[in-house]
């Protein structure tokens, strides 16, 4: 027996069992479930709710997003990212004047696990909320398709109500109502928002606009051309001491464009056209004619082009134009 024992084959047999054993006792499950593990850290960006008082708003704070910071374990790690979708970030400012404050962070809705908050408090600054009514303008962006012209662009509502911190509802100057017409051809109404924005067009953030947005009216008309024959000139601003002696020619031709719809409303008897000889002295001048037309509306010609009018001492007769 004592040979059978010193014998080299039972002493690998017994070395075979220990080292079998061992590896059971370090690899085999623990109690048949799953392997032990440490603890899991896990980070959640998540954006700061800051509750305030009725009449307060909040202008400005340091830290907008903080991270919490959760500790779980292998078993529960799968199912934390739905479990913290119901999670809530909140300062209290209720009941604080205005100015800047820091305020301790709290979170509502978190699952039973070990977190922390990063930063755990914000600083913010507190204004009054105040309103104003402003008024809306609606501004043409682009061109219509070639022989349309935008005649007409106005806005239902002309004026809105801006609410938000003093700061920034002091910075309205308007409403703009923006509204596009490339290449369109005929009217149309479209709702467009109502954007606030300073004297300058810059835009000014932080602020409520209701209504939020306005139907816009834009009308188009077709561009027409249109003449007309003999239309007498007069002489403007003859200086004191001086009259009007001789005008040739005395009528003009004028062709204008411009909208149909406006175009049409003109007529002989409404267009005065005339010379300026203001700050002009004795003698023969070659002046343009004019006309005072509405801003739709462009002059594509005169026939002819010059007007002659010549200059005189008033002793040597009577005066042709008007002074």
């Amino acid at each position: 027996m004592d040979r059978f024992l010193r014998s080299n084959a039972f002493l690998r047999v017994i070395a075979l069992v220990m080292a079998c054993i061992l590896w059971l006792s370090v690899n085999a499950p623990n109690g048949g479930g799953t392997p032990a593990a440490g603890p899991v850290v896990r980070s959640f960006p998540y954006p700061v709710r800051v509750e305030v008082a009725s009449d307060m708003t909040v202008s400005g704070i340091d830290n907008p997003t903080v991270m919490v910071e959760v500790v779980t374990d292998a078993v529960n790690v799968s199912n934390l990212t739905a479990q913290m979708l119901g999670v809530t970030v909140v300062a209290d400012a209720r009941g604080l004047s205005p100015g800047r404050h820091t305020l301790p962070l709290t979170v509502t809705g978190m699952p039973p696990v070990h977190y922390s908050i990063n930063p755990p408090q914000v600083t913010v600054n507190l204004e009054r909320r105040v309103s104003a009514d402003v008024d809306v303008r609606v501004q043409v962006q682009g061109r219509p398709a070639a022989g349309s012209v935008v005649v007409q662009a106005s806005a239902d509502v002309q004026s809105a109500e801006v609410t938000g911190a003093q700061s920034a509802v002091s910075r309205v100057h308007h409403l703009a109502a923006v509204v596009t017409v490339d290449g369109m051809r005929a009217s149309f109404t479209r709702q467009v928002e109502l954007r606030p924005v300073t004297a300058d067009g810059s835009p000014v953030a932080g602020v409520e606009v209701n209504p939020p947005s306005a139907s816009v009216q834009v009308t188009m008309d077709p561009v027409v051309q249109r003449s007309f024959t003999a239309l007498p000139v007069t002489v403007r601003n003859v200086s004191s001491g001086l009259r009007v002696a001789g005008l040739t020619p005395d009528v003009v031709d004028l062709t204008v464009t411009g909208p149909a719809s406006a175009v049409d409303r003109l007529t002989p008897e409404r267009l005065t056209v005339y010379v300026d000889a203001g700050g002009l002295g004795q003698g023969r001048h070659a002046l343009n004619p004019k006309m005072d037309l509405p801003a739709s509306i462009r002059i594509a010609g005169w026939s002819p082009t010059t007007v002659t009018v010549d200059l005189e001492p008033l002793a040597s007769g009577n005066a042709l134009g008007t002074p």
